[in-house]
């Protein structure tokens, strides 16, 4: 692959559509699975391979880009039109900047870097862009500049790279509980309160817990994005990264590990706590919970991110690429505050004065 998905039928760029959730030419049209291509591309592999020649420059020629893009500048040459280009080095997919077309660089997804698992893009970006401008539009306060067009073209879709992380967790609380009991006599009534010491022990196993693994993240941002449907989760390919951008991780395994733990010690406690019931009063005195790690993989998952400034503040709109959830603090408009906030006085005025007439 030369960072490019070639269209077998034309040549044009191939970009993996979220709506019928296979590789698609907007060229001549073609759309194909993510397999078929991958037998394609093998296919021209095994005949490239008869000329030996063509084969050591291609293989001098990534070496040169290879080397490019372990310099600071982290420099690769686009494989369409040739353009010398510059990216974050944790940069996996972009777009050419000259020709717009989707490049792979393929060096920086390579051994340890190479994820486990991706979840697909399920939203294409007209639908992302519809569901932002559903969601200006419910906020009567929010300003006029964020519903622009020149706002909305800046709708991206990335590829988030995430820790997933499977654990054995055992966790024992100890709580006093009361249960009040009243026993009825012929003057009134006697209320007798029963104390005792509830004790809860608890197994369980947490499948594919995720911690985003991107500085440039915000982490409560990616956190509220959840949950992800992991039935819907696929074993790794390049080809599902054409046409979005994507990021490696720069967090190692280790280092998010410990947002995980806590967030499997909060559940299972919880999930001990849940079953003390039956009671008129219950208040925790201990727990202790002791995890023990099983497995952990790289995962790649899509979000939707716009970026923009209002009022010298950032403002920042993300949205689930699976299940089209949003997350973002929605800025408000000083001036229709006001004119909303007069409206709103001049309402309440008008019908104080007529009910006082009709009084």
């Amino acid at each position: 692959m030369d960072g490019i998905l070639r269209c077998p039928n034309c040549g044009a760029a191939l970009e993996y559509s979220a709506d019928s959730q296979m590789l698609h030419c907007r060229q001549c049209g073609t759309q194909m699975t993510v397999d078929a291509y991958r037998h394609y591309e093998q296919t021209q592999q095994n005949a490239a391979e008869q000329e030996p020649r063509g084969r050591q420059e291609t293989q001098s020629r990534q070496e040169e880009d290879r080397q490019r893009g372990g310099m600071d500048m982290k420099i690769y040459h686009c494989s369409s039109c040739g353009a010398v280009l510059e990216t974050d080095p944790n940069t996996v997919a972009t777009r050419c900047a000259y020709c717009g077309n989707p490049t792979l660089i393929e060096d920086r997804i390579e051994g340890r870097y190479r994820p486990d698992l991706i979840i697909p893009f399920a939203i294409s970006r007209e639908k992302a862009v519809e569901g932002y401008v559903n969601w200006t539009g419910k906020g009567p306060l929010t300003p006029r500049e964020l519903k622009a067009r020149t706002i909305t073209e800046r709708m991206t879709g990335i590829y988030v790279p995430f820790w997933l992380y499977d654990y054995h967790a055992e966790g024992r609380v100890t709580a006093n509980a009361t249960r009040t009991r009243v026993v009825p006599r012929p003057d009134g009534e006697d209320i007798f309160t029963d104390y005792f010491l509830s004790v809860r022990e608890l197994e369980a196993d947490f499948r594919g817990i995720p911690a985003d693994a991107a500085r440039n993240m915000d982490d409560t941002q990616m956190d509220k994005l959840e949950p992800f449907n992991m039935e819907a989760v696929r074993e790794f390919a390049p080809e599902y990264l054409s046409g979005y951008l994507a990021q490696r991780y720069d967090q190692n395994a280790e280092e998010v590990s410990t947002r995980a733990q806590e967030r499997v010690k909060s559940c299972i406690l919880s999930m001990a706590m849940g079953t003390i019931s039956g009671y008129s009063s219950v208040v925790p005195l201990g727990s202790q919970v002791q995890l023990s790690p099983l497995r952990r993989r790289y995962a790649l998952f899509p979000v939707w991110m716009m970026n923009c400034t209002y009022r010298g503040k950032p403002f920042t709109f993300v949205m689930n690429g699976q299940t089209g959830r949003i997350v973002a603090d929605r800025p408000v408009s000083a001036w229709r505050s006001v004119w909303t906030g007069a409206a709103v006085f001049a309402g309440t005025f008008a019908a104080l004065m007529l009910g006082g007439l009709l009084l």
